[in-house]
């Protein structure tokens, strides 16, 4: 995951060391490398973040990907454009997903 501040991520992560925290921060780097592979290929975030969300390891509900984006608005390089995306279409989103 390539972050806007290095130094502030690691920060963050040793002020949120509690084990469902944890989870949650290992999911965010997770998801930022899937999409950031995906944008590697010259794919466009808002083609991506949907297809991406669902994790193969880790499973998470809608509530917990809202909080990790709130995270990665935050903290990762590409983050003003995942909340771009998510104020047009986490309602649809997270409505197909079931909640």
């Amino acid at each position: 995951m390539k972050v806007k501040d290095g130094v502030f991520w690691q920060r963050f992560r040793a002020a949120n060391s509690g084990r469902y925290e944890l989870r949650l921060l290992n999911y965010a780097e997770r998801w930022a490398d899937r999409m950031e592979a995906k944008l590697n290929q010259g794919l466009r975030l808002e083609d991506i973040v949907e297809k991406t969300i669902d994790d193969p390891i880790l499973r998470v509900s809608n509530s917990q990907v809202a909080h990790v984006m709130i995270a990665l608005f935050r903290f990762w390089e590409h983050g003003e454009a995942l909340k771009n995306w998510r104020d047009q279409n986490w309602g649809a989103v997270r409505a197909r997903r079931g909640g």
